[in-house]
């Protein structure tokens, strides 16, 4: 039996061309296009002339990965009402010692991605 209160965690959405890739080395370009992407964004629009693409686990974290995960999911609203953040601390493997993943998560993508989102 489903449990119909819990709501499906990844919907159809139609994603940007930029998070869609055609095979492995076009996902590598796309994803090092977004990443400056969003570094020239912090700079120009949020007047942050030293971002710095935030790391956790003891790497730096893949703005372009993490932004789809979060796409996929409805966005940051809907990932934070239904507290799908575990989820994607799950695809980014890592490690248990990191005990409040989730909440980091969740403080990167506002300070690195939200309004990038809007």
């Amino acid at each position: 039996m489903h449990d119909l209160t819990k709501p499906q965690s990844t919907l159809t959405v139609q994603l940007p061309a930029f998070l869609e890739f055609t095979n492995p080395e076009d996902e590598i370009k796309k994803c090092a296009e977004f990443r400056d992407r969003v570094i020239a964004f912090q700079k120009q629009y949020m007047g942050n002339d030293n971002f710095k693409v935030p790391s956790i686990g003891g790497r730096e974290l893949d703005l372009c990965k993490f932004f789809k995960a979060v796409i996929i999911r409805g966005g940051y609203q809907r990932v934070s009402s239904f507290k799908l953040w575990k989820e994607i601390v799950n695809e980014f493997e890592i490690p248990p010692s990191c005990t409040s993943a989730s909440f980091t998560l969740r403080n990167h993508y506002n300070r690195c991605l939200l309004q990038f989102e809007r």
